[in-house]
């Protein structure tokens, strides 16, 4: 159950085994994904402007979603309801020139008004899974793993929306995601501590 999740510290380093008693969905069966945003350099402006929207790129994405710079910002006709990002989404790369950086994830844990790029994707956790489970789990080693292996392309890595739906997911029941969030914060709570102490 909850006590074998746990982690070495840092998001996203939850154990990767699971147990096998959970069950697994596929990540199109907890999540939504949903393309980003295609805009032309004539659309974008790299100050904010009125009447426009900021939209992040591969680069934006690291151990956490960087929504404060590096920002381009386009038209807010040209993002949908639906690209508009919302607290508990998980923007996701793609599609890039490093193979380091395809498959990259990172929550947004904010209200904050803006969309992603079209070389990435937003996630949108379903009911049936804690946003806050799936980032970790998304994060960490198995599903490195995969998007290592699925990456293709000679000079420009891609991940396959068909593929990355079908990935499998361990979905313990929501209590349990809940708990495993628990030790996973406190765990997180220690590592950062001992860092600072250091």
């Amino acid at each position: 159950g909850a006590a074998q999740a746990t982690t070495t510290g840092g998001r996203g380093r939850m154990r990767d085994r699971h147990p096998e008693v959970w069950a697994t969905a596929p990540l199109g069966a907890v999540g939504k994904l949903i393309r980003g945003v295609s805009f032309s350099g004539a659309d974008a402006e790299v100050f904010p402007k009125s009447g426009y929207l900021p939209v992040l790129r591969a680069g934006n994405i690291s151990t956490e979603l960087i929504v404060d710079r590096d920002l381009v910002w386009i038209p807010g006709a040209r993002i949908s309801e639906e690209q508009r990002m919302r607290r508990g989404d998980i923007a996701i790369c793609m599609s890039s020139g490093s193979g380091a950086v395809v498959g990259k994830t990172a929550p947004l844990t904010t209200d904050w008004k803006g969309s992603v790029g079209a070389f990435c994707a937003i996630i949108r956790p379903q009911d049936n899974v804690s946003a806050e489970f799936l980032s970790h789990y998304l994060a960490g080693p198995q599903f490195a793993q995969w998007r290592r292996s699925q990456a293709q392309g000679a000079n420009i890595q891609n991940l396959r929306s068909s593929e990355l739906d079908q990935v499998r997911i361990p979905l313990p029941p929501l209590s349990e995601q809940r708990q495993i969030i628990m030790i996973l914060r406190e765990a997180e709570s220690i590592y950062r501590l001992h860092e600072r102490t250091e």
